[in-house]
């Protein structure tokens, strides 16, 4: 797929379901897409399929959820971890290097960072969050920085 998205709605690269053009009513048919743990592969010697012919494995990006929200957490894009895009911002005086992803529900940052930042900790309603490699994080708390990418201000929490 070079990087498309997959639609998991009819299937082809290049596009979501959201904005899938196709009429599954005419074709008669439903793409098959594995739920849960169906979703993930099985061992390199269980596939028979040859090293060379493997295909990189997608990587979720990542997905805000809540304990109920759990069975409806789905890969979303395929991600290429040299392909993200990074740039460079100043906050609280220190110059960072940050990812950024203009479809993230929420932005996070480690807890060394916070310490160098100085940031206090406010109030967090967040439960948990699922990171890009699958993982469930819980928060240990929120913070409220500036950040300025390319000498613009914007502050958040």
């Amino acid at each position: 797929t070079d990087g498309k998205p997959i639609c998991h709605r009819c299937g082809k690269a290049g596009h979501i379901a959201r904005v899938c053009r196709t009429d599954l009513k005419q074709e008669n048919k439903k793409p098959d897409f594995p739920k849960g743990d169906e979703r993930r592969p099985a061992k390199r010697d269980e596939r028979k399929v040859p090293r060379n012919e493997q295909q990189d494995e997608p990587a979720s990006v990542g997905i805000v959820s809540t304990d109920e929200e759990e069975d409806k957490q789905s890969t979303i894009l395929i991600i290429q971890p040299a392909k993200l895009i990074t740039e460079e911002v100043v906050s609280q005086g220190m110059e960072l290097k940050a990812v950024i992803d203009t479809g993230a529900v929420l932005s996070v940052v480690s807890p060394s960072l916070r310490e160098k930042l100085q940031a206090k900790w406010v109030s967090c309603k967040v439960p948990s969050v699922v990171t890009a490699s699958g993982q469930k994080v819980l928060p240990m708390g929120a913070i409220e920085i500036e950040v300025e990418p390319r000498g613009m201000k914007a502050k958040g929490k």
